[in-house]
Parts: structure tokens; C-alpha cells; sequence
């Protein structure tokens, strides 16, 4: 199934005087849409002067994500379910709302998880061997599920891959 984007319309308010500005900006082909299109989505105007207080909610909506000057505010549950803590969102929250060239479905797929700085991993491998598989954003991909995504035979790409229940999400950024 291919999926058609309907695009999300984010609202930007000003997080001084917390009112809503007469601005909308819609992304299209965004995790934050695929994932969570049914989520209210706002961008935060922050100033070099805006305190911790002003950043605390609009609507119910809390900070969840940061990207350069762009400050989203969602429900916390979203960030939850894409990153393990606060200061990721921070770190990598332009990735939810950045342009996809697509989506893709995978379903029983087997994953091999190393950690990066001990090589303990969940198929028993020497964790020496298995530190030499892995590096900070770098990883192998069977063929087969490449060719799932797209992928053209020797050429190195760039996806992003969310898990939910059973189900694999593999995301290609343009």
C-alpha cells in the first residue's frame, strides 16, 4: 500500500503573549503526519528573552520537540513513542517534521540491536565482533528488505526506522 499524503496544518503561536498567530505552515510526507496525523501540532515563536514559564503549554500541548529556532509543541505521548527522553526530542526533533520520500510496512522482521559503546546485543555475538557492526547512525540492511524499501543495488541510503507492536516503519528522508 502506498501511502498518500494529506499533509498536517501546524499553527504558530507566540510563546510571549501565548496568543495564536494568523500563520500555518503544512508539511507533507512527515513522520509526525504518517505516525500521528491525528495529533494537534504548534510551532512555538521563542525569543532570545523567553522564560522556562512561557514554554510550558498552549492548549493542553507541551514542548516536545526542537529544531534550530522552531520549537513543536504536541502531546507529550508522541515524543514518547519516537524518543526515550526529553533531551532527545530536543536533540533530533527536526526529524518528525522533516519531508519523506516514502513509507514503507514491514512486518515479522528480525532485528539485530547492538549497543554501540559495550557490543552486548540480542543474537549473542562476541560484543567485540558486534561494535565493529555498528557506528552512530550506520547499520546493515538485508537485501531483501532493501529492495522492500526501494533501495537501488549497491547505493547507500538514508531511512529512519520506528517500531510499533509488531509492525516495522521504515522511513526514507528525501
Amino acid at each position: 500500500m502506498v501511502y498518500q499524503s494529506q499533509g498536517i496544518s501546524i499553527g504558530h503561536f507566540d510563546t510571549k503573549s501565548g496568543l495564536a498567530l494568523d500563520i500555518k505552515a503544512t508539511l507533507n510526507n512527515t513522520v509526525a503526519e504518517y505516525l500521528f496525523g491525528n495529533i494537534t501540532y504548534f510551532i512555538g515563536t521563542v525569543y532570545e528573552q523567553t522564560t522556562i514559564d512561557e514554554l510550558k503549554q498552549l492548549e493542553g500541548k507541551t514542548l516536545q520537540f526542537a529544531n534550530g529556532s522552531k520549537f513543536y509543541f504536541a502531546d507529550s505521548s508522541v515524543r514518547e513513542q519516537l524518543f526515550p527522553t526529553p533531551s532527545d526530542g530536543a536533540a533530533y526533533g527536526s526529524l518528525p517534521f522533516t519531508p519523506c520520500l516514502k513509507f514503507t510496512e514491514a512486518e515479522n522482521v528480525r532485528i539485530l540491536v547492538i549497543n554501540d559503546k559495550t557490543g552486548e546485543n540480542n543474537a549473542h555475538l562476541n560484543p567485540d565482533l558486534a561494535k565493529k557492526l555498528v557506528g552512530d547512525c550506520w547499520c546493515r540492511i538485508d537485501y531483501t528488505l532493501h529492495q522492500l524499501v526501494g533501495g537501488e543495488k549497491n547505493t547507500p541510503f538514508q531511512f529512519r526506522l520506528y517500531q510499533f507492536s509488531m509492525k516495522l516503519h521504515l522511513i526514507m528522508p528525501r
